[in-house]
């Protein structure tokens, strides 16, 4: 069990998901994804119109309709909290492998506007 990340993605992940939220951000009506924000596994919701940053609560994430396989065997991951800093995440039932929500999205960083 545990964490297996290499640079931020799990090892047969080559790209971050690109998440879309499930409503328009406030400032501009613009969509919002999801990204990885900071360290730790910190996530949040961005406007992509100006990054502008909302928090991501544990109901919204475990509402979210997101398919996850499992990197080591390709199984479905069911979404969940994560025990470690109660991080929003994944987790395989067949092999037991976690992975943070945050190490599957790209960094706010790296939002092209």
């Amino acid at each position: 069990m545990g964490y297996e990340t290499e640079k931020g993605l799990a090892p047969s992940r080559r790209f971050p998901l690109l998440v879309w939220g499930p409503a328009e951000s406030p400032c501009h009506g613009a969509r919002t994804l999801y990204v990885r924000s900071g360290d730790g596994g910190l996530v949040k919701r961005n406007c992509f119109s100006c990054n502008q940053p909302w928090s991501v609560s544990k109901y919204e994430f475990l509402k979210l309709d997101i398919n996850i396989g499992c990197p080591r065997c390709a199984k479905p991951m069911t979404r969940t909290i994560l025990p470690y800093q109660e991080n929003h995440g994944f987790e395989c039932s067949a092999c037991e492998f976690r992975e943070r929500f945050a190490d599957v999205l790209p960094h706010y960083s790296e939002l092209v506007r």
